[in-house]
């Protein structure tokens, strides 16, 4: 409700970029929300979705790269959350977030923001993992893109610099050598 408050006293004329900024701290907020227990969950992904769109009309990946590549990462972990409700078209999310995890590697490099690029990949692994178990999909492909992606994600998760992302990426190899 906050968020919903300041964004009646800001116009996107007037702030566009703090505009973007609230939208995507809402749109946070809502798959927060979304993952309490209880009725919502599908409104709530689906408002923080149309959160994620207006932020991603607003700033321009040219100008602003790593914002961009984070809202479409954070875009793509909350399709992926679509896809496991009940009567979406799971298939079709998953492209969706494996689309958005692709155009997020695109502003985002490992010279400029290695953590970002490295969650990024993380992401894309977890969502070629899920489409790896789905019927008619190519699996051993999936498995071997979701691989690569953990791998290089690893390049830049260590122990020693990022210990719990690298924890979170080595779950996800046993995941997939386990499939």
């Amino acid at each position: 409700a906050a968020y919903d408050d300041a964004l009646r006293y800001i116009s996107v004329e007037q702030s566009p970029r703090e505009y973007a900024a609230i939208q995507n701290n809402r749109a946070l907020r809502l798959t927060e929300l979304a993952a309490l227990p209880g009725e919502g969950r599908r409104q709530h992904l689906r408002a923080a979705l149309a959160a994620y769109d207006k932020v991603l009309r607003l700033v321009d990946g040219q100008q602003a790269p790593l914002d961009y590549a984070s809202t479409l990462s954070n875009r793509a972990i909350l399709l992926r959350e679509f896809a496991a409700l009940p009567g979406e078209d799971r298939r079709q999310r998953l492209y969706d977030a494996l689309a958005a995890c692709d155009d997020a590697l695109g502003f985002v490099q490992p010279a400029n923001a290695p953590n970002d690029y490295a969650q990024t990949q993380n992401n894309r692994s977890l969502v070629l993992t899920d489409l790896a178990v789905l019927p008619d999909e190519n699996r051993r492909q999936s498995l071997h893109d979701a691989l690569t992606a953990s791998e290089e994600a690893l390049r830049f998760q260590r122990l020693d610099n990022a210990p719990l992302a690298y924890a979170s990426t080595q779950g996800n190899l046993a995941l997939i050598h386990a499939l």
